[in-house]
């Protein structure tokens, strides 16, 4: 029987002088894990949340995202606090901008 050779560890410097080939690689307890290429649904909705994790992180209270394809609002006042609007909802800027309100439909051509 055939004994595998042991696989080498990988550091960061050499995650960062990979080639660019179009996968996303990440480094899991020192080895190189290929995943699959960002983009699509998935790498908005990544790409999405880290800039959501960032407001948050500089003291945002509070983040609309409005979607003119689906016509939809995602109000979110933490990271793990989302509300989805529909059209026929309203917008409130609740104690951050106390008073706003706006529908929903006004954001989108009729």
């Amino acid at each position: 029987m055939a004994i595998p050779a042991p696989r080498s560890l990988m550091t960061a410097e050499g995650l960062l002088e990979l080639p660019d080939d179009g996968y996303r690689y990440e480094l899991v307890d020192g080895y190189l894990v290929r995943m699959t290429p960002a983009g699509g649904e998935h790498g908005v909705v990544t790409a999405r949340v880290g800039k959501i994790a960032e407001y948050f992180a500089a003291g945002t209270r509070l983040v609309w995202i409005v979607e003119p394809a689906t016509r939809r609002v995602h109000v979110y006042r933490s990271l793990h606090g989302v509300q989805v609007l529909e059209e026929d909802g309203e917008l409130t800027g609740g104690d951050v901008l106390p008073g706003f309100r706006c529908a929903v439909k006004r954001l989108f051509p009729a």
